[in-house]
């Protein structure tokens, strides 16, 4: 019983190793193509986002030489009467009243000659978007505004997009490395569960359909192995019952040999002393005839005496 409970637990080991590294390798290709899909849907929001502050800085771009074109206009037609009177100051004041706004840099008016009306600038900014625009009576030309546009708001702003856009990569990032640590521990948690749900199946199947047909198997060698002993232990004593009796018959054998080898010396012996008896008597008998000769040989000399 223990054997195969042994085998049946090496068994469910093999069985959970390798449901462990499938699960494993499952758990590393789920997790890497969902990382590169989350990955993508990252650089894909990424790119959404940068072609929007794109559009963003362009259509900023073109308001504010909306802007600047409308302000020009504007200005060249409020300055006619201002040039044509020779106005300078109330000139001046209008430029620096229109050089208040944060989109525009500086305004200067010029003459007909090309010669500054107003204060000139000496240190433009860089990166203006210079506008010009004529300032025309009665179809005549006489003189220009020029207006530059500051374009630093909107750098500044294209800065502000650009950190708010690091800061949604950041948060990105953070957000898809969370969402793969999550993905990883419930397919990890799916997989241990899977494992088990898995080794729990095989391990009743085996119960039911191995195990117990191979105990009863067990069982039934186990009896005629036990039945076989008690077989083999009778042969045994049967075997050492006839050692024994071999033996005894060995001993009879042997004593009954002995007899027979006493009993063929002593046939021996009286057939030697047979055979001297009947010298013997052969012997006896010559003598006798001897002794009979003797006597007729005396008979016939009595009888010639008498």
């Amino acid at each position: 019983m223990k054997k195969e409970s042994g085998i049946t637990v090496k068994f469910m080991t093999s069985v959970v190793i390798v449901s462990a590294l499938l699960f494993a390798a499952l758990t590393f290709v789920i997790i890497q193509n969902s990382a590169r899909a989350q990955r993508a849907q990252v650089e894909e929001f990424k790119g959404v986002i940068r072609e929007l502050l794109s559009r963003e800085k362009k259509t900023l771009q073109d308001k504010l030489l909306e802007k600047g074109k409308s302000l020009a206009g504007l200005l060249s037609m409020n300055s006619v009467a201002l040039i044509l009177g020779y106005d300078f100051d109330s000139l001046q004041k209008m430029a620096d009243n229109a050089g208040r706004d944060s989109d525009v840099s500086y305004v200067l008016f010029l003459g007909k000659d090309g010669n500054p009306l107003t204060k000139a600038v000496e240190d433009k900014e860089k990166g203006l978007e210079v506008l010009t625009a004529p300032i025309v009576f009665e179809g005549e030309e006489i003189g220009t505004v020029e207006l530059g546009l500051s374009l630093a708001l909107i750098g500044q702003k294209e800065i502000e997009a650009a950190e708010r856009n690091k800061k949604l990569d950041a948060e990105a990032d953070v957000s898809l490395r969370q969402a793969s640590r999550n993905l990883m521990y419930a397919v990890l948690v799916s997989a241990v569960a899977g494992v088990f749900i898995l080794c729990l199946v095989i391990f009743f199947c085996l119960k039911r359909y191995v195990v117990k047909p191979v105990e009863k198997v067990a069982a039934s060698l186990t009896f005629g192995a036990d039945e076989v002993t008690d077989a083999s232990l009778q042969l045994e004593s049967s075997g050492q019952q006839l050692a024994a009796g071999a033996s005894s018959q060995a001993a009879s054998l042997e004593e009954t040999s002995a007899a027979l080898e006493e009993l063929v010396a002593m046939t021996r012996k009286n057939s030697e002393n047979s055979h001297h008896g009947d010298e013997l008597m052969r012997e006896a008998q010559q003598v006798v005839n001897q002794a009979n000769l003797s006597m007729e040989r005396q008979t016939e000399a009595m009888s010639a005496i008498s």
